[in-house]
């Protein structure tokens, strides 16, 4: 990751639901940490190899809360690090879910 992308990614405001005071207050709780959190996402897609992940399968992965894992895969795939592989793969309610690989394990 470049160095610029980091500065982008670390000064990127938070994902929020606007008319929620707590909702607010909760992204703003996380600015902190949310670096470090985008960085251990991305770092469990990458070590699936080609095989990618969805937001469960890195929840799971890095015993972190969906509701924190999903915000920060969404901040990875808006920034461009990860792509929609076309694949889909049953969530532990047997739905389809997203799986997403690295932008440069895309052909």
């Amino acid at each position: 990751m470049t160095a610029q992308l980091q500065l982008a990614l670390r000064d990127q405001a938070l994902p929020f639901k606007r008319d929620s005071e707590t909702s607010r207050a909760a992204a703003e709780q996380s600015r902190p940490k949310a670096p470090s959190y985008r960085a251990a996402c991305l770092g469990s897609v990458y070590g699936r190899a080609g095989a990618g992940a969805t937001n469960e399968e890195v929840a799971n992965a890095l015993g972190m809360k969906i509701q924190t894992v999903c915000p920060r895969m969404k901040e990875l795939r808006e920034t461009g690090q990860l792509v929609d592989s076309a694949m889909r793969r049953a969530t532990a309610s047997g739905r389809d879910a997203v799986v997403w690989i690295p932008k440069d394990s895309w052909v």
